[in-house]
């Protein structure tokens, strides 16, 4: 049985203010943990939007986000899932869209996981979050990708976005589907300090969405000894920095098509090789306030794309793009978010 454990003392929310955030609030949300076998889960969520409420609510949804992937773990009941290429219900066990790895689905975090109010809604943006964690890793390991060149357009967004980091490098990704995947990677003083990734229908969409994450993560991590980047050592930045160099030589420079009229929305392609999104309500009991579902793929990564979690992992994927260990070995572990 799982315990709940609430910390009242650290308990806490807000939006963050300044002269320099401008057009878009950060909210930040802290409270309380579920304990678990496998240790804690996350207790923060944070967001980002032009409406402060949203952005709040947003922050909160996350929170609860984590709260609801730690309920599934050490609990072995067998559960129904709808796999949505397939059309059908199959049947799993509901500690495998917990946290950790399984023989299933890999390495599973929250990625894939999504609340809202539209039930077609979260299912689609779970689906594209899986996408994007993908995308990223193509792109990290084998450089399969873009290096956007700046112009007038990118350089005013960049700049109304307010960053703090002197260095912004854009890049983007579309191996997978016909949606563009956008990479945003922030250097201040030699030092990687936050990214940003968004996927959308259009270019200037997926853009605008790695933009704001960046945003929110630079504000999250900068002088921030808990950040994940806090405990990178000198030598291990220079490769990480060495990487990038090298990144920006392997992909084909390009500028975006920025779009003066407003497209006509279009449906996600999938590859054929992909058979399985399989999805799961993380409701529990009487839990009606929204929805939250949870994507993962048997062909896919279902995580953050960092070695430790892709080493001796074999996947659809892997073999499709050639992703060993021999190549894992060859470049650092992936530190985008």
């Amino acid at each position: 049985m799982l315990d709940i454990m609430i910390f009242t003392n650290r308990n806490f929310f807000g939006v963050a203010i300044g002269d320099f955030l401008q057009e878009n609030y950060i909210a930040y949300t802290s409270i309380g943990r579920i304990n678990t076998t496998k240790g804690m889960t996350p207790a923060e969520g944070t967001a980002i939007d032009k409406n402060k409420q949203l952005s709040l609510r947003k922050a909160y949804e996350e929170n609860l986000e984590r709260k609801k992937i730690g309920l599934q773990m050490d609990n072995t009941q067998t559960i129904t899932v709808y796999d949505k290429i397939q059309n059908k219900i199959k049947k799993t066990k509901r500690i495998y869209f917990g946290y950790g790895y399984n023989e299933i689905y890999g390495y599973v975090d929250t990625t894939g996981t999504v609340s809202g109010i539209s039930s077609s809604e979260a299912t689609h943006f779970s689906i594209l979050e899986i996408i994007e964690k993908n995308e990223m890793m193509l792109f990290w390991y084998k450089s399969l990708g873009d290096y956007i060149i700046k112009d007038e357009k990118l350089d005013y967004l960049i700049k109304n976005m307010n960053y703090s980091s002197e260095t912004v490098e854009v890049f983007r990704a579309k191996n997978l589907t016909n949606f563009p995947v956008y990479f945003v990677i922030l250097i201040s003083e030699n030092k990687l300090i936050a990214s940003g990734a968004g996927i959308a229908e259009t270019d200037e969409a997926a853009l605008k969405k790695a933009l704001k994450e960046a945003r929110l993560l630079e504000w999250l991590n900068k002088d921030n000894p808990l950040s994940h980047l806090s405990s990178i050592s000198s030598n291990e930045n220079d490769e990480i920095l060495e990487h990038l160099n090298k990144m920006r030589k392997d992909c084909k420079n390009k500028t975006i098509m920025f779009k003066s009229y407003e497209e006509e929305a279009v449906s996600l392609q999938l590859p054929d090789w992909i058979t399985s999104l399989d999805f799961h309500v993380l409701n529990t009991k009487n839990d009606c306030s929204s929805l939250t579902v949870k994507c993962l793929s048997i062909e896919l990564i279902n995580c953050l794309p960092t070695k430790d979690r892709l080493l001796n992992k074999k996947k659809v994927i892997h073999d499709k793009y050639n992703i060993n260990n021999d190549v894992l070995s060859k470049c650092p572990s992936c530190l985008l978010l």
